[in-house]
């Protein structure tokens, strides 16, 4: 039988500290990408609620006027991929396809910890796919 008492920790214990000046924390730098207009607004809100936990947040993405202004540092607009509809998108298929390309050397540049896709799922999805291998966590 173990003693319950040796499995506690020793609250008395002195808190044992280190120079917090030496400890230095890397940004995280976030992809995003919005989709469409709606997803501008989601994307915004989402990025207010981050930032207001960290203040080292670097965004790079996708997303419109709402996401910007909370620090998004876009890539290109987001009319270039608010496409809908088939006839739509096969016209806009080497163009998506283009932007897709743009968007991953943007995010291996600058080395993006998380992905964050919001809406136009049969873009943002492959764009995971082909991030995840490279350790990126995707949301």
């Amino acid at each position: 039988m173990t003693d319950t008492a040796t499995l506690q920790p020793d609250l008395t214990a002195p808190f044992d500290t280190y120079d917090l000046a030496t400890v230095t924390r890397e940004s995280l730098v976030i992809g995003i990408v919005a989709g469409e207009v709606s997803g501008d607004s989601l994307g915004a809100d989402f990025m207010q609620q981050m930032n207001n936990l960290r203040d080292d947040i670097v965004w790079v993405g996708v997303g419109g006027t709402k996401m910007q202004a909370q620090g998004l540092n876009s890539i290109f607009p987001l009319s270039r991929l608010a496409v809908m509809g088939l006839v739509e998108v096969m016209g806009q298929l080497p163009d998506l396809l283009k932007a897709r390309r743009e968007l991953l050397t943007a995010f291996k540049t600058a080395d993006i910890d998380w992905f964050i896709g919001i809406d136009a799922p049969d873009f943002n999805l492959r764009v995971s796919k082909k991030l995840k291998p490279k350790g990126v966590f995707c949301v």
